[in-house]
C-alpha cells in the first residue's frame, strides 16, 4: 500500500519538474526572441567592449589564428555612424612578452549613403557596403541589428542561467547555420550574459563546420539600443583631402560566355607550375580561394 502511496506522489514530482523545465525553456527562448526583435527594431546601437576570436584548421598538423581587438561602435541605419577597431594578432604563450604583436586600426564610416573603410595613411575612403552589415562577430544581437533576422526555425534550443553576482541572466542558444537542412545538428554555439537591465555583458560564439572552428569571446562596458536616433548625432563625413573610392563594378569585368580564357600560370596538387592552355580540349573547373 505504501508503494503504491508513493510512486503516483513520485510521478506527479517528475511531471511537475518536465512541465517546470519546460516552462523555463519556452521562457528562455521566449526572452532570446524578444531581444532579437528590440534590436530588429532599433535604428541605432551603440557598443563599446573588447573581442578576441580564434580559428582552428584541423589537418595533419593542427593551425591556430586569431586576434584580440577593442571595438567601438556608434552606428544609425541604414549608413550612418562609425565602427572603429583596434586590433593585434594573438601571439603563442610567451612570445607577446618577448615582441608585443603590432597593432592595427580598422575604421568604418558611414556618409549616410554608403560605408567607407577609412585608410588614414593613405588618406583614401574605400566603399565596402551600401548599408551596415555583419563587417564584425560580435554576436548574434548585433547580426540581427545589422542583417537579415535569424529564421526562427534554425534556433534549436535555449536555456537561461541564473546566479549571476549582477543579478543578470546567461543565456545558452544553440542555432543551426544558415540555410542548414532542418534535420542537421546545431553548427553554433553561442553564450550570452545579460544585466539585470537585459543589456549584454558579453559571451561566446562557437562555430563549426566541416572546415575550420571559429570561436569569437566578447566582453562589453556599453551596450545601448536607440529606438528612434537623431541623425544629427551620427552625422558622418569622409574627412577633407580624402580620396573617395567607389566600389569597382566586378561584373563589368566578366568574360563574356564563350569567350576564350585568358593564359594564367597554376600550380597542381604536387606543386608543379603547368599553363592553363596546356589543359585545352578537357572540361576544366578553376576554384578560386584563399587561405587567410
Amino acid at each position: 500500500m505504501r508503494i503504491v502511496t508513493i510512486i503516483p506522489a513520485l510521478l506527479a514530482s517528475a511531471l511537475l519538474a518536465g512541465a517546470r523545465a519546460e516552462t523555463g525553456e519556452d521562457q528562455a527562448r521566449e526572452r532570446y526572441l524578444a531581444l532579437l526583435e528590440s534590436h530588429r527594431a532599433a535604428g541605432a546601437i551603440e557598443i563599446a567592449g573588447t573581442v578576441e576570436m580564434t580559428t582552428r584548421f584541423a589537418g595533419e598538423e593542427e593551425e591556430e589564428s586569431g586576434f584580440r581587438a577593442k571595438v567601438e561602435v556608434h552606428a544609425m541605419r541604414p549608413a550612418a555612424g562609425r565602427l572603429r577597431l583596434e586590433y593585434a594578432p594573438l601571439r603563442p604563450a610567451g612570445a607577446e612578452a618577448a615582441a608585443p604583436a603590432a597593432t592595427t586600426v580598422l575604421e568604418h564610416l558611414g556618409d549616410g549613403t554608403a560605408i567607407y573603410a577609412i585608410d588614414r595613411e593613405a588618406k583614401t575612403a574605400q566603399k565596402v557596403a551600401a548599408s551596415w552589415s555583419v563587417l564584425f562577430p560580435l554576436g548574434s544581437l548585433f547580426d540581427t541589428w545589422c542583417g537579415p533576422p535569424i529564421a526562427a526555425g534554425d534556433i534549436v534550443s535555449v536555456a537561461a542561467e541564473a546566479g549571476d553576482p549582477t543579478g543578470g541572466t546567461t543565456l545558452r542558444i544553440a542555432r543551426r547555420l544558415p540555410g542548414a537542412p532542418a534535420d542537421e545538428a546545431p553548427g553554433i554555439a553561442e553564450v550570452l550574459r545579460l544585466d539585470a537591465a537585459g543589456r549584454p555583458l558579453g559571451g561566446s560564439v562557437v562555430v563549426t563546420s566541416a572546415g575550420p572552428r571559429t570561436e569569437v569571446r566578447t566582453t562589453f562596458t556599453r551596450w545601448e539600443l536607440v529606438a528612434e536616433p537623431a541623425p544629427a548625432d551620427y552625422a558622418g563625413a569622409i574627412p577633407a583631402g580624402f580620396t573617395r573610392i567607389e566600389a569597382p563594378d566586378y561584373e563589368a569585368r566578366l568574360l563574356a560566355v564563350g569567350t576564350a580564357a585568358p593564359e594564367v600560370s597554376l600550380m597542381d596538387m604536387e606543386d608543379r607550375s603547368f599553363a592553363l592552355s596546356s589543359l585545352r580540349g578537357e572540361t576544366v573547373l578553376v576554384s578560386f580561394w584563399f587561405y587567410h
